[in-house]
């Protein structure tokens, strides 16, 4: 049912634009300057929200793209810990010594 709402209202979109007649009108400064100050200030404004949250999207992408197939190449910190970890828990008692001080 949402479906054929939304196909039809896209419809009668489409045929508006499409059979409209022509305007003859032109966009002043002041509209041009709002268009240019909309565009400038959308664009700062996802700057800086990207700026705040950028751990959140570091740490998403690390979790996307790292993959254990890699060998632990991509840099993903998390999968590097885990391998430390295991190379730790893999070593002798006797062979830390050499890192101890």
């Amino acid at each position: 049912m949402e479906d054929a709402v939304v196909f039809a209202v896209l419809l009668v979109l489409f045929v508006m634009f499409a059979f409209s007649a022509d305007a003859h009108a032109y966009i002043d400064p002041s509209t041009g300057g709002i268009l240019v100050q909309l565009l400038v200030g959308g664009v700062v404004g996802a700057m800086a929200v990207l700026r705040l949250c950028w751990g959140n999207v570091k740490n998403f992408f690390s979790k996307v793209f790292c993959r254990k197939s890699l060998g632990g190449a991509c840099g993903c910190a998390g999968y590097a810990m885990e391998e430390a970890e295991r190379a730790g828990a893999e070593e002798s008692p006797g062979s830390s010594d050499l890192n101890r001080k």
